[in-house]
């Protein structure tokens, strides 16, 4: 199933509707892998999928790349 995701959308924080963290979830649950062991494969701590839930983070430039390079969705 392809699944078409922008990135470039995403909200930084909870009140608007919509935050990073969420699809970077989603788009883990659609491959079946855990937010932690999808954050390690692309060689990020364990630890960062907690810093973008709880900061309401987005990331930008090399880190966005890599992250929509992993799941074959668009950054922007």
């Amino acid at each position: 199933m392809l699944i078409k995701v922008s990135f470039g959308n995403c909200a930084q924080k909870r009140e608007d509707k919509i935050v990073f963290y969420d699809v970077f979830v989603e788009l883990c649950q659609q491959k079946g892998i855990k937010p932690t062991t999808a954050a390690v494969e692309m060689g990020f701590s364990k630890a960062t999928p907690t810093k973008w839930k709880k900061t309401g983070a987005v990331p930008r430039g090399e880190t966005l790349k890599t992250v929509a390079a992993y799941f074959g969705v668009s950054e922007g």
